[in-house]
């Protein structure tokens, strides 16, 4: 569990079903990211858009996150915060097929688990994420 002290949150990502093609090569399907423990959605976009990011395969450790400059007057980092962070800088193309019409939310079409449980039982976008969740993305939609 996430300690109120703790600057940042562990997240272990996988994509499947074809969602790790919209990912950035070498669109590795399991990484481990760190994120900011306190988000503040209205900066989201320009925070992370200017920051760098570095992601590995979940088995060589954790990728570096992103600082919040504004973690003070921030919420806690939720499922909202994390599916913008993946869309601005682990989607490198059509990210219209990850994110929905919104720009918001997840589109229809891709399972959500976050440690294994669908998202609608734990709030879906307003989950607040803890240190070591492992949430996984899944298309249902294929191609034939």
């Amino acid at each position: 569990m996430a300690s109120s002290s703790k600057q940042t949150l562990d997240i272990k990502l996988e994509f499947g079903g074809g969602t790790e093609l919209l990912l950035a090569p070498p669109r590795n399907k399991k990484q481990r990211i760190s994120l900011p423990a306190r988000a503040d959605p209205a900066t989201l976009h320009k925070t992370l858009r200017q920051q760098p990011v570095v992601t590995m395969p979940a088995d060589e450790g954790a990728a570096n996150g992103v600082s919040s400059s504004s973690a003070k007057e921030a919420g806690p980092a939720d499922m909202r915060f994390l599916v913008q962070w993946i869309r601005n800088h682990l989607i490198v193309e059509r990210e219209e097929l990850f994110v929905n019409t919104d720009g918001e939310g997840v589109r229809p079409g891709i399972l959500v688990l976050i440690n294994d449980a669908d998202w609608e039982l734990e709030g879906e976008l307003d989950y607040e994420l803890q240190d070591g969740d492992e949430v996984c993305f899944i298309s249902t939609l294929h191609g034939g």
